[in-house]
């Protein structure tokens, strides 16, 4: 892990270098919203959502202009594989970690993300029991696992760590994850994570306590496995997450014929 951590690390440092004029935690912002930004293209490839799709791919080239053009693109992509060969082999909070060592988080707001360890100790402990329960459902239930206050996703990478990769591995699609933050580069950092090790699931931008969604992200994998019928019988927590999507079209309501007074 810590040979891999230095490997991205200079890949990453790579990106800086040819960028300068920009703040470490301002190329990571860009690096984080780009690679987002091509996971979430595949899961509107698979809904059909080509005019998401066609934004998220202008916003994805703008990205790429302001980071060096084509070589800055070859070096995202490089730290983009190493980080994803590693979640792979070794899930983790790879990028909440990273995040963490190099001082990039708030302070001030206090954040300050749980050590990996203790939230693979914490999820052990939660979804261990739960696995001869999804072996018995239907073809239309799942388990829904909600973290509200997420971070990078290190407590829901964490479950799927032990649902998925440990002994007596449960499919992966009897198993819903709902991350939800109010910091727009923990929205990236979960659903880049949650996307990279092929979990189902929704990651939310907005603040739980008041029920704001300001964006609603769908993984590949749910787009993938959910047909219209399981769609509509999934969790409760991801039918009114997907209600409540700003980027779903909103049907025009029907007017009402006008009647004249004379």
């Amino acid at each position: 892990m810590k040979e891999t951590t230095r490997t991205f690390e200079s890949a990453f440092k790579d990106l800086c270098y040819l960028n300068s004029q920009m703040r470490m935690a301002e190329v990571f912002d860009l690096w984080l919203e780009m690679c987002a930004l091509a996971f979430r293209n595949q899961a509107c490839k698979l809904r059909g959502n080509d005019t998401e799709w066609q934004e998220n791919e202008d916003r994805y080239l703008k990205i790429v202009s302001e980071i060096g053009g084509k070589k800055g693109a070859d070096f995202a992509a490089e730290a983009l594989s190493i980080f994803g060969e590693s979640m792979l082999e070794n899930p983790c909070d790879f990028l909440g970690q990273f995040y963490m060592s190099h001082e990039m988080g708030n302070e001030r707001a206090g954040q300050f993300f749980t050590p990996y360890s203790v939230s693979k100790m914490l999820s052990g402990i939660t979804v261990e029991e739960a696995k001869e329960k999804i072996n018995k459902f239907s073809s239309f239930e799942v388990l829904s696992i909600n973290d509200p206050t997420c971070g990078a996703g290190g407590m829901l990478v964490a479950a799927a760590d032990h649902l998925f990769f440990e002994a007596d591995p449960v499919s992966v699609d009897k198993v819903f994850l709902v991350g939800q933050d109010i910091d727009r580069r923990c929205f990236y950092m979960t659903y880049m994570q949650l996307c990279t090790i092929g979990c189902m699931g929704l990651v939310i931008l907005g603040n739980t306590l008041n029920n704001t969604r300001d964006r609603v992200w769908e993984t590949p994998s749910s787009a993938y496995f959910c047909g219209y019928e399981r769609w509509q019988m999934m969790s409760k927590a991801k039918s009114l997450a997907v209600e409540m999507d700003p980027t779903e079209p909103k049907k025009k309501k029907k007017e009402e014929p006008k009647i004249e007074q004379e």
